[in-house]
């Protein structure tokens, strides 16, 4: 079985499961032998109403109140073959981005440079379980685990924990991530005004079959809460 995974981490900031749950509703019409899963520490009783699979997880905390320190520890907790790891905050609107999982390649994530380093980012990570994948995410076990160290003859202005960094520098020792081609468009300010299956309509400009990921997580909140 393969599946699609999105990490919520309860916070006073920000409902990460409602945005899990709003982001896996709008996928859902289209999966055929995909399941959804969420690994949560939240023990919300209608989980089961989105996801297929609810994965019940303690987190550690960091210094990053934004990124999950355990989020690369996916490889060991996903329970499928082939899997597909989205933000909580990103829509996934250009569905092309399914046939991940009919490609041949063992693992790839959306990309940037960051001066010249090609940076690998979490928003959107595929893999499968192969002994090549599960080393990579070994090496990324062994960069977290002396973060500073690692990181910052990198990325010397790093102040605070980033999936991102861990990433690229496993990759940088490890080199096995395909740079996947898929765009997705960055969201700072705005205001949702109507969402369907493929098209999000923001200050009266709608995107048609683009990815969207919502930095500031209010924007896509605001719009949920007042459906």
């Amino acid at each position: 079985m393969n599946g699609i995974i999105y990490f919520a981490k309860t916070t006073n900031e920000t409902n990460y499961v409602k945005l899990a749950q709003f982001s896996a509703s709008l996928l859902r019409p289209y999966l055929k032998n995909i399941e959804l899963c969420i690994i949560t520490d939240s023990n919300d009783l209608n989980l089961s109403n989105y996801f297929d699979r609810v994965i019940n997880y303690t987190f550690e905390e960091t210094d990053n109140k934004y990124y999950i320190y355990d989020k690369l520890n996916v490889y060991w907790l996903s329970p499928y073959k082939k899997t597909l790891l989205l933000d909580a905050d990103l829509l996934l609107f250009d569905l092309t981005t399914l046939h991940l999982f009919e490609a041949s390649i063992a693992i790839g994530a959306t990309h940037s440079m960051y001066k010249h380093i090609q940076t690998f980012l979490g928003t959107l990570l595929y893999f499968q379980q192969c002994a090549e994948v599960e080393r990579f995410f070994t090496t990324c076990s062994a960069i977290k685990n002396n973060y500073y160290a690692e990181v910052l003859p990198y990325f010397p202005l790093a102040k605070r924990y980033r999936n991102d960094f861990v990433l690229s520098i496993a990759n940088i020792r490890n080199p096995v991530m395909a740079a996947l081609d898929t765009q997705i468009q960055h969201i700072k300010h705005g205001i949702v005004q109507h969402i369907n299956n493929n098209s999000i309509v923001i200050n009266n400009v709608e995107l048609l079959n683009t990815n969207i990921h919502f930095l500031d997580k209010t924007i896509l909140l605001k719009y949920i809460e007042n459906l």
